[in-house]
């Protein structure tokens, strides 16, 4: 089961990374508002699909050893805390109702270091 949640996060990672080079690669042709609006139809139709939209995909990904989440870019703020840091391109995924130390993710700071937010997964 790992292997297959962790080849449907990196195909996500792909698909976003895929259209963010691409609204790159034509920023000569494309108005900034098509190459932002069309990263953001990305990410809502992710987000709006099943099973990225349930709280226990991620839980999923989340559970995944150390060297997977390491490759979809989660990181730790030094090598003494156990959980790592989670990368802002799964962040913006999640449901907003999910919740971290207590708190929904709607009502989280979204402060942003080395591609991570600061809350832990």
């Amino acid at each position: 089961m790992d292997n297959d949640v962790f080849f449907q996060a990196m195909n996500i990672m792909k698909c976003i990374c895929n259209e963010s080079a691409a609204g790159n690669a034509f920023k000569g042709y494309w108005s900034n508002n098509m190459r932002c609006e069309d990263i953001d139809k990305t990410f809502e139709s992710i987000k709006n699909k099943e099973p990225y939209n349930t709280h226990e995909f991620w839980k999923e990904v989340f559970a995944l050893p150390e060297s997977h989440k390491k490759i979809l870019g989660f990181k730790k703020w030094s090598e003494d805390i156990k959980e790592m840091n989670i990368p802002i391109w799964i962040w913006q995924l999640l449901p907003d109702d999910m919740e971290f130390d207590g708190k929904l993710k709607k009502d989280l700071d979204n402060e942003i270091r080395f591609g991570c937010v600061f809350w832990r997964a």
